[in-house]
């Protein structure tokens, strides 16, 4: 009876071990995403276009993030803390104004204040975040899927 107790105990200091180890290595992210072209300038330490986050998004006319959003904030939030002398601009674009009328750089403002609250409930130091709502950003192409596009929260790497 003693030796199964010892193999479990021994089974989960090896998995605190392992799961330590994992903690301070890279992440493993899908080649191609978002988070993986952060994780390539972040790596770099050099400032670079701002990378779209297509997977953050928010509910219409409102502040909430989708429920579809959560894990990529996290995700986020665990890659901009593998980085702690990385500082990051937050910028916000929308084409809606929110329910209470609020302009679209107001607004914009409003949901890049949210994200940026949602990284720090999740370990990112605010003192590293800066926001910027940027309204509506100016597109020739009036169709429906660019109107769509022309709604994003992008991340910068500033010094």
């Amino acid at each position: 009876a003693a030796t199964p107790a010892v193999s479990t105990e021994a089974s989960a200091q090896t998995a605190a071990k392992s799961a330590s180890a994992t903690a301070t290595n890279k992440l493993e992210l899908a080649p191609g995403s978002p988070e993986a072209k952060l994780q390539t300038y972040l790596e770099k330490g050099t400032l670079e276009t701002p990378v779209v986050m297509s997977d953050i998004t928010f509910e219409p006319k409102t502040t909430q993030l989708t429920p579809a959003s959560d894990a990529k904030v996290l995700l986020v939030a665990a890659l901009l803390s593998q980085y702690p002398k990385a500082n990051f601009l937050i910028t916000a674009y929308t084409k809606e104004t929110s329910t209470d009328n609020k302009n679209s750089d107001e607004f914009s403002l409003m949901r890049a204040n949210v994200l940026g609250a949602e990284l720090v409930k999740a370990g990112v130091d605010g003192k590293r975040i800066t926001i910027m709502g940027m309204g509506k950003q100016p597109s020739p192409d009036k169709t429906s899927a660019a109107s769509k596009k022309n709604q994003h929260i992008a991340i910068s790497v500033i010094k």
